[in-house]
């Protein structure tokens, strides 16, 4: 609604005290916001509050400030704008570690159209570094750029969220807090139908990538450090920039076990032999294996000083198994294992449109490979 006849202009120095919205008024607007708003007191708005924010407005969570919006699906929390169209207003920044930020059965649209800080982050929602944010059952509808921006370690509950028509992607998140992202928010209708990972560090965490609405965008390499232990849910799909790809650390266990009905795709951006890196695997755990996994257009550039190169790279003492998977059009190998491995299984896998030959590997590891495997088609 835009009926704002009844509507109450907050002061927005009430926002560094404790603030409780409620819903004043019937089939209107309650509250119109006109400035950045700084939020440093606990701010609660209750279910069928209708805020209206003037352009270039907004709201900034920080310090001591938190807010909680705990709508009903029957009475949801509504944030709009004056001017009802992408961009109109900034949105809502969240960079307190509070655990009372909480947006539940919240309605975010037209916001995203002005940076919160001087690193130029934008979106709908932006949480920041050190921030701290439950978003539930609430739907984000007309950023004029990301849905909702999480570039940084934050803390993070998703789940069953709708995001659409967003001018870049729903999402643009930090790959080590990737794995909230749950199957079922619904993350289509974007101008970018893919979730953008950025900032690829993912170290010391058990985790699993779950299967979303749309790939994810791998837009730098993801390094998996230390003790983690990273599964793929079957059915998920990796989409990714030119000299990207997904690097395994010592000590780290990295699993992507799809099935017949539902594989676990790894892709180029650019349909092109050479489009991404590739997977590199330094690591002999035992729990590393990829199952009814398709690997395609990779083998484009080298993970290090070695100038090793292939869609899989197996570097030495790994440990790794490949089953019924796929690997096809690497601009060198399909599978690089110029290594001594402390172990090998590879069975039933195609590997295919390659221009080198389509699995390197020394003669010590010449038995592992399987009869049943088919490696025709390649360039050698």
């Amino acid at each position: 609604t835009t009926n704002v006849t009844n509507a109450q202009l907050l002061d927005c120095s009430s926002f560094g005290d404790a603030l409780t919205l409620t819903d004043e008024v019937q089939d209107g607007v309650d509250y119109i916001v006109d400035c950045n708003a700084s939020v440093r007191g606990e701010l609660v708005i209750e279910p069928g509050v209708i805020i209206q924010f003037k352009d270039e407005a907004g709201l900034e969570v920080s310090g001591e400030g938190s807010i909680t919006a705990e709508g009903t699906a029957e009475d949801p929390i509504i944030l709009t704008a004056e001017n009802q169209e992408a961009g109109a207003w900034r949105g809502i920044y969240v960079e307190s570690s509070s655990a009372k930020n909480k947006l539940s059965y919240v309605e975010i649209e037209y916001a995203g159209g002005q940076q919160f800080n001087s690193n130029g982050d934008k979106g709908s929602i932006v949480l920041y570094s050190g921030g701290k944010l439950s978003l539930k059952n609430s739907t984000i509808s007309d950023s004029a750029n990301y849905g909702f921006n999480n570039n940084y370690a934050a803390e993070l509950t998703f789940e069953n969220n709708t995001i659409t028509g967003s001018e870049l992607h729903p999402i643009t998140i930090e790959a080590g807090i990737m794995h909230q992202l749950d199957t079922a928010s619904t993350l289509t209708g974007n101008g970018k139908d893919s979730v953008r990972v950025t900032d690829g560090a993912v170290s010391g965490i058990t985790a699993t990538w779950n299967k979303l609405s749309v790939p994810y965008f791998v837009d730098n390499e993801i390094r998996i450090t230390g003790d983690s232990v990273i599964n793929i849910a079957p059915g998920a799909s990796f989409v990714f920039a030119s000299d990207t790809g997904i690097s395994l650390g010592e000590g780290a266990s990295f699993a992507a076990e799809g099935t017949a009905e539902e594989k676990i795709s790894f892709t180029g951006e650019l349909e092109e032999k050479g489009s991404w890196l590739g997977i590199f695997i330094n690591s002999n755990d035992p729990k590393n294996k990829f199952e009814h996994v398709v690997i395609d257009y990779a083998g484009g550039g080298s993970f290090n000083s070695n100038d090793d190169r292939g869609a899989l790279i197996l570097y030495s003492g790994s440990k790794f198994s490949l089953k019924n998977s796929t690997i096809s059009n690497s601009k060198t190998f399909g599978v690089n294992a110029d290594y001594d491995l402390s172990g090998l299984s590879f069975e039933n896998n195609t590997i295919t449109g390659c221009e080198q030959e389509p699995v390197s590997i020394p003669l010590a590891n010449l038995s592992d490979i399987d009869a049943g495997s088919d490696l025709t088609g390649n360039a050698r």
